[in-house]
């Protein structure tokens, strides 16, 4: 299932959409059964972005309304 982002009308710099392969071979992996580690100890990002010189790091406990935010907020510095 592709995720559509939505034109911007207010962006005044040439559309370019390019396809990033992402390699989740190294992802860690949890036996059934195994104790996840608690969602407050874990650090690292869930994701990180550098976007027009812009570094944004996404947490796993991050609500929708943020990431959504975030993303919304990132397609309007185009």
């Amino acid at each position: 299932m592709a995720c559509e982002i939505p034109d911007n009308p207010m962006s005044s710099c040439p559309e370019q959409h390019e396809v990033v392969a992402i390699d989740f071979s190294g992802a860690d992996t949890v036996a059934v059964g195994e104790q996840l580690p608690d969602r407050t100890t874990v650090s690292a990002p869930a994701i990180r972005l550098v976007f027009s010189g812009f570094s944004v790091e996404i947490q796993n406990s991050a609500a929708c309304e943020t990431i959504r935010n975030t993303i919304a907020a990132l397609q309007q510095l185009c």
